[in-house]
């Protein structure tokens, strides 16, 4: 994040928010998880992923998210362990599984708030950058300023589409971009 022009993931950050990621950005990936921890922290607990109601828990989870990115997830089709998709039962149980320990997410976050060991312009393998004109969490800006600089990067946005829409419902076409690759490399 700190490479791009802005350097910030969203373009609604306001002066307070964009001095955080750059705190976050200059700091080691262990004081960047202390720096999110309070906040992420707060978030659970907004939550309340230990509310055995899955429809009051869902309720707050989806609350949180785009509506559009709401309705896919609602939207979902087919089962998983049990499961079906979409239902109350199936997302309570994801959020809970996802906020079990936060230590997984807010590491990630550290490592992608934080300065690359490399340049994207020393990339050479085949490269996808997929996002969603409307993403809130990853602007359609950044996969811009990233396929300007990866040699022979493939940018795709999403007209209309929002953070979890960009899988969710291009999913084949990911998948098949993705083999595409594959069988060429064999």
């Amino acid at each position: 994040m700190p490479e791009l022009d802005p350097p910030y993931h969203r373009d609604n950050l306001d002066p307070d928010a964009q001095s955080f990621f750059e705190q976050l950005a200059r700091s080691t990936p262990d004081e960047a998880v202390e720096l999110m921890r309070p906040d992420f922290l707060a978030y659970v607990a907004q939550l309340n992923p230990a509310d055995p109601d899955d429809e009051s828990l869902v309720r707050r989870f989806l609350a949180e998210l785009d509506p559009h990115d709401a309705g896919v997830l609602r939207g979902a089709t087919g089962e998983v362990d049990g499961l079906r998709l979409g239902s109350d039962r199936a997302i309570a149980a994801a959020v809970r599984e996802a906020l079990a320990n936060p230590d997984g997410y807010l590491r990630d976050a550290a490592i992608s708030f934080h300065a690359w060991d490399f340049r994207p312009e020393e990339i050479r393998c085949p490269t996808h950058l997929w996002y969603g004109e409307h993403d809130a969490n990853a602007s359609a800006r950044n996969g811009q300023w990233l396929a300007g600089r990866i040699p022979g990067a493939a940018l795709v946005v999403h007209p209309q589409t929002t953070h979890l829409a960009v899988l969710h419902e291009h999913w084949s076409a990911v998948l098949a971009a993705l083999s595409g690759h594959a069988e060429r490399g064999r």
